[in-house]
Parts: structure tokens; sequence; C-alpha cells
């Protein structure tokens, strides 16, 4: 990440204590337990309550800004607080490591004698870079060369970045860059058929699916889940509110991000963590899984709630997942190697992944989670599925459907939200989503409007978000 981006994540540092305090097991003390609740409400989303943990004159501040929007567009990026290490304390100021579920980063605190809260940041930790020029297929000749190189060269310099394939569709005009390497030391430029896991960016497919589902008659955004859920499992509902399909596909269903049974189910195969959750497992958490809040009323990005979703569109629809994507998306767009299983030669084209540490990791598997994350594409494919959310030729029947994903179900501060897609409010005319896997990351964007789309594929865990979003602002331009 670079300085320009970070603030995307941070409310600026404002004021330390003027006064040098000694360091006392009370001061420790202190800022611990205002770093505990910190972490507790940002994880909670509770913006307005991190506001009122700040002293009057941080509160003056913070007023420019939406600071509700601040917490839930960070968690957006980042995810929960896992964990935090404090690694330097300075009377009542101190530096944490903290543990995202989607990056690292580092959190300052600050307080005065009261406890309140003077200051904080949160912001990337500093990356070691790579000591020689990465390698790339960018002519840069002309300005979109540039603009790549521009924003893409600082994320591949990093030390553990590997390889990167970025597309670009420009009213009907296709580029396609490559930097890196596919695996570390094979000095193979990654290409625009280069394959990658695209992680949640499979939620685009799946809620295209259920637009699709509902276009034929099969089901109703409306229709309760139970409906397409064995008789045994007890109606997913709180305070009489049922969960719908729609709900599932817009986050707001209630459910939680995963299941919390999930590490017990994967048990050593946690770098491959979907991997042994089929359907037994799934609708055995069903059984007694108590939903966070009141079906549509509050959005929380949930992967069990996209691989249930995709686990009963295989129920409406006779067929598996990968056989879904195939027959309803990828045969009518000509996407040959977009698919949750790929073939022995495609297998030779597909990227390794690289932890955020650059440590080798397994690919990903799938079974009743296979509609939050399962499939593999490459930039080619991907850019072929983007310009058909460009187009106004209905030629393979997918617009009707694309639209009824585009159509917001639901605000939240920052983002309208579509079916498998969020709308930024302060640009409503992009649709965009990301994705990461343990091995890879990924980012895509289009607008109708200006027949611009971009997507990102990278074989590292550490995020492609700020580039994408950087790419997307400049290209509106």
């Amino acid at each position: 990440m670079n300085k320009k981006t970070f603030v995307k994540y941070a409310i600026l540092w404002i004021f330390l204590p003027a006064i040098a305090l000694a360091q006392t097991k009370e001061s420790i003390s202190r800022i611990d337990s205002v770093r505990n609740e910190f972490v507790k409400l940002y994880n909670e989303g509770n913006g307005k309550a991190i506001f009122n943990m700040c002293d009057t004159g941080f509160q003056k501040y913070l007023k420019s800004y939406n600071y509700d929007q601040w917490s839930l567009e960070t968690k957006q990026h980042l995810g929960e607080c896992i964990q935090t290490i404090k690694t330097k304390q300075l009377n009542d100021a101190a530096v944490y490591k903290a543990y995202f579920q989607n990056d690292s980063m580092s959190l300052t605190l600050a307080i005065n004698r009261l406890g309140k809260m003077t200051g904080f940041i949160i912001k990337p930790l500093p990356l070691p870079q790579k000591k020689y020029i990465v390698q790339s297929n960018n002519p840069l000749k002309n300005s979109v060369d540039s603009l790549v190189e521009r924003i893409v060269r600082p994320y591949i310099q990093q030390e553990n970045t590997v390889g990167v394939s970025i597309g670009i569709i420009d009213n009907g005009k296709i580029y396609s860059y490559g930097y890196g390497e596919t695996e570390k030391g094979n000095h193979q430029i990654p290409t625009d058929n280069t394959i990658y896991e695209i992680g949640s960016i499979t939620k685009t497919f799946t809620a295209t699916l259920l637009a699709e589902m509902v276009l034929l008659g099969k089901c109703k955004l409306s229709d309760p889940v139970n409906k397409y859920l064995p008789d045994s499992i007890p109606v997913l509902q709180k305070n009489g509110v049922k969960v719908t399909l729609e709900m599932l596909a817009n986050h707001t269903s209630g459910l939680p991000r995963e299941a919390s049974d999930i590490l017990r189910i994967i048990g050593d195969s946690f770098s491959d963590p979907y991997r042994d959750y089929d359907d037994n497992a799934m609708f055995s958490y069903l059984d007694s899984v108590k939903l966070r809040s009141v079906p549509g009323t509050r959005f929380v990005y949930s992967n069990l709630g996209f691989g249930l979703l995709g686990t009963i569109l295989e129920r409406i629809s006779g067929l598996n997942y990968q056989q879904s994507i195939e027959k309803c998306i990828c045969n009518p767009l000509h996407l040959t190697d977009t698919r949750t299983t790929l073939s022995e030669k495609q297998q030779q084209r597909f990227a390794e992944g690289y932890s955020e540490r650059g440590n080798p990791t397994l690919h990903y598997h799938f079974e009743s989670m296979a509609g939050c994350g399962a499939i593999r594409s490459s930039v080619q494919d991907m850019l072929k599925y983007l310009n058909a959310h460009l187009t106004e030729n209905d030629s393979t029947n997918l617009l009707k459907a694309f639209q009824l994903c585009e159509r917001p179900t639901f605000q939240i501060v920052g983002n309208h939200v579509g079916l498998g897609l969020l709308i930024p409010e302060y640009s409503p005319e992009w649709y965009w989503h990301n994705g990461r896997t343990g091995g890879f990351s990924s980012y895509c964007a289009f607008n109708p409007d200006k027949k611009i789309a971009l997507v990102i594929l990278a074989n590292s865990a550490i995020g492609v978000d700020n580039e994408g979003i950087e790419l997307r602002k400049a290209l509106s331009k």
C-alpha cells in the first residue's frame, strides 16, 4: 500500500500529550484497557462508540469525518481484528502490531490521564522492498500503460508479492499487463491467460446464478431459505423475520461471516479451510445457529451466507456449482478458463499462490462453500465477463440477470449493496467486488455508463484493493 492510500483505513493522528510522563504500571494497564475496548468496538462496527472514547479536542476534529462510515469501510477492507501485540510504549501512547482477517497493520493509540483517546491511527506496516526491478510485459507506449505502471509498480516491488495480471476495458479498447512471476524463480511473467483463484469475486457469479433462477421462475428473491433446505433444519429467523434468498445475496441474513465450527471441521487443513466442509457439516451447523441480527436489518459480510446460497442453487437447479456456472454463465460468454476444477492442461497455467509472508500456500478446495469463493479464472475470461456487464446487446440473455444484480437492495454507510455487488455511494455508476484466498487476491470493477472495466489478479495474499481503487478513480477522469 502506498502513502496516498493508507488514509482510507485510518483516522489521522491528531494530538499527543505535550508533557512527558513516566511510564508506570498504571499507564500500561490504562492504555491496554483502551486498546481492548477499541478493538471490541471496531469489530462490532460501532464507530459512534469509538467516537465517544475520544476526548473533546479529538471529537471536535472527528466531527469533520463520518466516523460510522470510516468504521464500516475499514472493517470491510481489513476484516475483524484478531490479535494485537504491543511493540512500543512511550508514556500514554503505544504502538501495536494488529492482525486483521485480511491484512496486518500498525495500530497507534494515545490517551490522556482520564483514559480518553487523544489520537489513533491504523496504517500499513512498513514493507521491505525487492532490491531489483521486477520484470513486466508493459510496453509503456501510451497513457494507460503509464497509468498501470505508476499504480502497480509499487505493489509488485514489495518484497513478498510475486506476480500480478491486470486487464482494462476502456471504450472498447482492451489492455492487459503482467508483472512478476507465476511462481517464484521461474522467470515466467503472468499473462492474460494465467489462471488465478479469484476468491470472493465468485460471489458475483453466485448472485448471477440466483438472478437467472429468479428470471426463469424457479425461485423468488423473497422465498424463505428453508423452502429449499431439509425439513430437519429449524426455520432461520429472528423475531419472526425469516431469512430469504435476497438476504443471503446482500449479506443481511444475520448469519456470521464463517460457521463457528469450521475450525473443528478443517482440523489440520487450516491452509485449505473449506476442503472438507460438506453439506452435512453445513446443515449440522444450521441446526443450532443463532442469527446475529434481525434478517434484512443489518449488513454483515458472510461467506457462510454465500456458501449456503450456492448450495441452495444446486438444489434448485439439480446441477452442482461448476455445472451451473458453466451452463448459465461460462458457456454463453465463452469463458473457457473459468472453473472450480481445472483440467490437466489448465493446471499448467495455474499460478502458485503465496501468503503475505511470501510462503507457498495450498490451493483452496471447496465442497458446500463453493458459492463463496471456489472459482479460478484468468484476466482474459474476466474481461469477457465484465464486458458482458457493459454491453447493451443481450445476445447471451444474461443482461436482465446482471441488471437484477446491479439493483440496490440495501444501503450501508458509503455503499449501496446489490446482489453480490457493492456500489459506492459517492460514485454510483461503478460496481465492484474483491477477493482473497490463502495465496491469492483480486479486485474487479465496472462502469456501464462509461464502458470501463478493470480486473487485477495476483498470486499473493497481499491485497490489491488499493491498486484497484486507484485505477478505478484514474480511469473515471
